[in-house]
């Protein structure tokens, strides 16, 4: 024979589905999903969004003012959390240009520069080369800084120009350019209108 429930026990199990519900509640109020973490302007981390915007995007792909849009040169770039990388490939005259956005949501100061661009770091940027040099650097301070490099590869001479642009507390904009020893007017020319107020450290 089927019992069924007494309405004291009925109102007690209804009043416990009730308080389930208010707890259950309660939890996913005070406890968000992660997608909630999520602004309006994408993820972020401890201190702001990490996601390049389009504004970092189109900065980093038209550094060169046209300088790279012939058809002699092969563009390819991508976008990942905290940077934006651009290269620039001329294969027939063995030339390379590359453009980074990086982004520090915390910003950023002379500790991080000097770990950035030491000279470890700086050998891993360019491991591809045999050899390293920097036989000049100069800078503007809290604006650009400019690594004049020389590089071996395969017992072929190399001249590179790296800046490092401050553009702002959160963004720097590294630039490479590197060329056959032989062409280094050529080199000269490039820098110019790369960044025509600090082309060289001369």
């Amino acid at each position: 024979m089927t019992k069924f429930l007494s309405k004291s026990a009925f109102r007690i199990i209804l009043s416990i589905v009730i308080l389930v519900a208010i707890v259950g509640t309660t939890i996913l109020l005070e406890f968000p999903s992660s997608s909630a973490q999520n602004s309006p302007d994408g993820p972020m981390d401890e201190c702001g969004p990490y996601e390049p915007t389009d504004e970092d995007i189109q900065r980093t792909l038209t550094l060169g003012n046209g300088l790279f849009d012939s058809p002699d040169w092969e563009r390819r770039y991508t976008v990942e959390p905290y940077k934006v990388t651009v290269i620039h490939q001329n294969k027939a005259d063995d030339i390379i240009a590359l453009a980074e956005t990086l982004i520090f949501t915390c910003g950023y100061g002379q500790n991080e520069l000097n770990d950035l661009f030491s000279g470890d770091h700086l050998n891993s940027m360019f491991s591809e080369y045999e050899t390293l040099a920097i036989p000049d650097f100069c800078e503007k301070p809290n604006d650009i800084a400019l690594y004049e490099l020389e590089l071996t590869l395969g017992g072929v001479d190399y001249v590179s120009h790296l800046w490092v642009k401050q553009e702002s507390d959160t963004r720097l904009l590294t630039m490479r350019l590197v060329f056959l020893k032989s062409d280094l007017a050529r080199l000269d020319e490039f820098s110019r209108k790369v960044f025509p107020g600090y082309p060289s450290c001369k």
